[in-house]
């Protein structure tokens, strides 16, 4: 991707918001992405009001379609009394538009930090969680009257069946991977949960921070009703410790508090593996070579990781107490202590996973657990992962769940600039390109073109 002057920024800015008068124009490098993410250029532009826009600018046409859905959410959840409660920042679409055949987006601008997640400090995993939590807690009604669809628990658990049944026939995808898999798919008690309202796909630049607190959320293309342990897959990358993990967690369980999903740990180590396994079949499907080797040996990796299981000699079930009471319920520590066969990955991917629609219908209620699979059918190994899963209780987290959700964000108004004085004055803050300069002192040898 070639990069544009800040001079054509400004100019595509303009041309679909003929309103703003853009007086200044600087790069947004802590906002660039990589991946399909990648082939979208995004520079801050700078009005006479002093009032900043991210300038968004596709190369491709899948990066133009991330693009639009952004600007549809953003419009979306502007107009939801729901969404407004949030104490976090959103997006808020100005204007789109294509010049030249680029697909070009202009939102206000967001004040805060994006982090890379393994730098977070326990505080701001703190914050993180209980972010999460208010939107997991927001309503999906404006999504769903908008048309968008609601992914089911039966929905996803028929997706995954359906998708073992065909890797079961590639040679690409070890069999410890899915054998794990049929294993989880097979437990009823991990897919009794209730679709929420999630992000869908968060990577460290869609989180911006304030010192320990999240300040704003941004780039909702993929979001959807669905599994909320989707929005928890990036937390097992194998960088995360589990102190951060825990601190994460926790506060999410207290925020959401009676509607905590006991099951939500495993189910995100779950999409975390999917994404993984996605990732080599796209490459293989790309035929690129230098992809398809990173992507095998995060599989490999995978696999190694599940294949072990710990040999034990199998009791018989006491009729006083089917389950011992200390595995019987899990906690946010005991989930979140790693086992010899924890699924974790290598490197962070930021591929979308779509399932099949799955019908729409009312709400499903969360039954209480059971599970129609047979502990230790062979007599001989157990799995203790896929033990503690069968043996848990639903009131699993109930520790968490009686502190009361009283964490809270510091609510602020956005300074703009006053008082400024003529465009050159706007443009003297830092990092910014005026535009009120003759090109010929730092340009005069370049032409600016829509295909720059």
């Amino acid at each position: 991707m070639t990069k544009r002057t800040p001079y054509l920024l400004a100019a595509m800015a303009s041309a679909v918001a003929p309103d703003l008068s853009v007086v200044a124009v600087h790069d947004a490098q802590n906002l660039s992405e990589t991946g399909i993410r990648g082939d979208i250029e995004i520079a801050v532009a700078l009005d006479t009001q002093g009032a900043e826009y991210d300038v968004a600018v596709a190369d491709s046409s899948t990066a133009g379609k991330i693009l639009r859905k952004r600007a549809l959410a953003a419009k979306l959840m502007e107009r939801s009394t729901e969404v407004s409660r949030l104490t976090i920042r959103l997006e808020k679409a100005i204007a789109t538009g294509d010049v030249e055949g680029h697909p070009v987006t202009l939102t206000r601008h967001l004040e805060g930090t994006p982090l890379p997640f393994d730098q977070l400090s326990l505080a701001q995993c703190t914050s993180l969680g209980t972010a999460i939590a208010s939107v997991h807690l927001v309503d999906t009604d404006f999504l769903l009257d908008a048309g968008y669809p609601r992914f089911t628990a039966e929905g996803i658990r028929a997706d995954l069946t359906a998708w073992i049944a065909r890797l079961k026939q590639s040679p690409e995808v070890p069999q410890a991977i899915v054998e794990r898999w049929e294993q989880l798919a097979g437990i009823d008690a991990l897919w009794q949960f209730t679709p929420r309202t999630l992000h869908g796909d968060f990577s460290p630049n869609d989180i911006l921070f304030r010192d320990d607190s999240v300040r704003a959320m941004r780039n909702w293309e993929n979001i959807q009703v669905s599994d909320p342990a989707r929005d928890f897959a990036w937390a097992y990358e194998d960088w995360m410790t589990d102190q951060q993990r825990d601190a994460l967690l926790s506060a999410y369980g207290r925020m959401m508090g009676s509607h905590m999903d006991a099951r939500i740990v495993p189910r995100a180590r779950l999409w975390r593996q999917m994404d993984i396994v996605r990732d080599l079949l796209r490459a293989l499907d790309a035929a690129d070579r230098t992809w398809i080797r990173a992507a095998r040996a995060r599989v490999e990796k995978l696999a190694a990781l599940l294949n072990p299981v710990i040999p034990v000699t199998p009791k018989a079930p006491s009729a006083e107490s089917p389950h011992d009471e200390a595995s019987s319920t899990i906690t946010v520590g005991t989930l979140l202590s790693e086992s010899s066969d924890s699924p974790v990955a290598s490197e962070q991917n930021s591929a979308e996973h779509t399932p099949a629609p799955a019908p729409h219908h009312d709400p499903i209620p969360v039954p209480s657990a059971q599970n129609s699979a047979e502990n230790g059918t062979d007599g001989s190994v157990v799995d203790p992962e896929l033990e503690e899963l069968r043996a848990a209780k639903t009131e699993a987290f109930d520790r968490h769940l009686a502190h009361d959700a009283e964490e809270t964000h510091e609510t602020e108004t956005q300074a703009h600039a006053e008082g400024l004085q003529g465009l050159r004055g706007l443009s003297d803050k830092p990092g910014y390109v005026s535009l009120d300069e003759d090109e010929d002192e730092d340009n005069s040898s370049e032409s600016p073109s829509a295909d720059d």
